[in-house]
């Protein structure tokens, strides 16, 4: 069967969840002797990319400059270029599906052109975007967690803060009958979808409740990818306990709460700092700027140091200050044993069991932060009853068995 992929970015230039996934899922199916394809909509690394893909990739734009957030944004409402290099790969790839990753940057026209061709597709909710410009559900004003569009004047109130300027706030009514207009559009691709599938019980449940029918959504917990080698654990029973982060280096991540709580912390610890920064250069900086003597930064890891230094710390801190859909930090950790502390915040509430894999923390709060940290610091049963209440998670191949069953059906049901 040949499925194509639309994901908004694409490795190595982005290394997020929804990018490693759709390289992840691409390679199982391939793998399975399915016919994969990916279109990416913008792309400025070099052609001839070391990166082996085996799997086909087709551009809007190569080797061109990334368009900016604005553009991005416009580019839903109409991009002709774009369109037409989509149509091309539709001619290239003959898909019997398309499954979208992730539209932004795209035009919705596409979605014309799949229906003139009597294409399904289903759409993954990797996140907000949907209702949200921002994708996040954070506000650009004071970076608060928001409930969604109230009329879409607290939204158009969000690209005025973006744009920064005191002169946009005469523009919000614009903005918002801009912001309300996207839905419609948006919301009318979600509901043409053949199937929505969401990573966790909390999305499901968070687009029912803006406006998105409840039997249109299926839960599909996404797998994890496992290490080819076995992970090698850090020897029990040392005096010191090494924290680790691993993700992008971005205020919505919360790393500069779990740093100010290690900051506090009595006794021997260490916090390593796995990760980068591609659009916040300052704030990698405050982090820094942050850090004592026992804060290790990393870097970006590759796939195997990633899996080598989960297995040389103790503890995996998520201090997401937003509504993360799934988070696969989470499941990678306890792919390698390792217990997570996490906030009580959104999808992390449902995949880490307070207690018993790990603990829910207020999200933002440097107290509670502290307190957590330190309290698996100072109790050496503790961290070891969290280390044996850590089970496998599910692996892609489980996640990619069940999908393809998933895509053959809805193949069948539209021939």
């Amino acid at each position: 069967m040949r499925i194509l992929h639309l994901v908004h970015q694409y490795l190595p230039e982005q290394l997020g969840g929804v990018e490693l996934y759709t390289w992840w899922l691409t390679q199982a199916l391939r793998v399975r002797g399915w016919e994969p394809a990916i279109f990416v909509p913008f792309y400025a690394a070099d052609a001839h990319s070391p990166l082996e893909y085996a799997v086909p990739l087709y551009f809007g734009h190569v080797n061109g400059r990334v368009p900016s957030v604005s553009r991005r944004f416009l580019a839903t409402f109409s991009s002709p270029t774009l369109h037409a290099a989509f149509e091309r790969a539709l001619d290239e790839t003959r898909p019997h599906i398309v499954h979208v990753q992730h539209l932004m940057g795209m035009p919705s026209s596409i979605f014309i052109a799949l229906r003139a061709r009597g294409i399904p597709y289903i759409i993954t909710l990797h996140d907000y975007w949907w209702v949200c410009a921002n994708a996040q559900l954070l506000t650009n004003y004071n970076q608060t967690i928001c409930d969604g569009p109230r009329a879409f004047v607290n939204c158009g109130r969000c690209v005025a803060a973006r744009l920064g300027t005191p002169l946009m706030q005469a523009a919000l009514p614009a903005f918002a009958l801009t912001l309300a207009a996207r839905y419609r559009l948006l919301r009318d691709v979600l509901l043409q979808a053949e199937m929505l599938l969401a990573p966790t019980r909390f999305v499901k449940q968070w687009y029912a409740a803006h406006g998105i029918p409840a039997e249109k959504i299926r839960i599909l917990v996404p797998g994890v990818e496992p290490p080819r080698l076995p992970v090698v654990l850090r020897q029990a029973g040392r005096s010191h306990v090494r924290f680790l982060y691993l993700g992008g280096l971005a205020p919505q991540k919360g790393v500069h709460v779990a740093l100010e709580a290690f900051r506090r912390l009595q006794g021997d610890a260490e916090f390593w700092i796995a990760g980068h920064s591609t659009d916040d250069r300052a704030y990698e900086a405050t982090l820094r700027a942050l850090a004592t003597p026992r804060v290790k930064f990393l870097g970006t890891l590759t796939r195997e140091r990633v899996w080598q230094t989960l297995g040389e710390v103790d503890v995996v801190l998520v201090p997401s200050l937003w509504y993360e859909t799934f988070c696969f930090v989470v499941h990678e950790a306890f792919a390698a044993g390792r217990p997570v502390l996490a906030s009580n915040l959104g999808a992390l509430a449902e995949r880490v069991h307070h207690e018993v894999d790990g603990l829910l923390v207020e999200p933002g709060n440097v107290d509670a932060w502290h307190s957590a940290m330190q309290r698996v610091m100072d109790d050496p049963a503790l961290l070891e009853r969290l280390r044996q209440g850590v089970r496998p998670p599910r692996l892609m191949d489980e996640h990619v068995e069940e999908l393809m069953g998933v895509y053959a059906r809805l193949v069948s049901c539209v021939s």
